[in-house]
């Protein structure tokens, strides 16, 4: 499988890429991660649970939520994945169709 990057319905971005090693969770094998571009919805979405222990968990309860997967997965990649994960967070791509021709109806003050 190779990396790719495309734009759903909804207009977010998808990055998916290969794991390096492949992960079974409940069941499920894990070949590849499908991961929608960070959003603030997303961030919204993150347990108060995790948001008590600190950054760590925020950071893999973000991960589970933007590449819809179980926390466990996240916490159970390859050092290899996670950085393919972590650098795909601080750096996320976007489908090379996509131009910045987007408008917007905020006006500046």
């Amino acid at each position: 499988m190779e990396t790719k990057t495309t734009t759903r319905e909804d207009g977010l971005a998808v990055h998916t890429f290969p794991l390096v090693r492949p992960r079974t969770v409940a069941g499920v094998r894990y070949t590849s991660l499908s991961m929608v571009e960070p959003h603030v919805n997303a961030r919204m979405q993150v347990p108060a649970e995790a948001e008590a222990v600190g950054l760590k968990e925020v950071e893999t309860a973000m991960v589970a939520i933007l590449c819809n997967v179980p926390v466990e997965l996240v916490k159970i990649l390859s050092m290899a994945d996670y950085q393919k994960v972590q650098a795909t967070l601080s750096n996320f791509p976007y489908p090379e169709a996509e131009t910045s021709e987007e408008t917007s109806s905020a006006s500046p003050v």
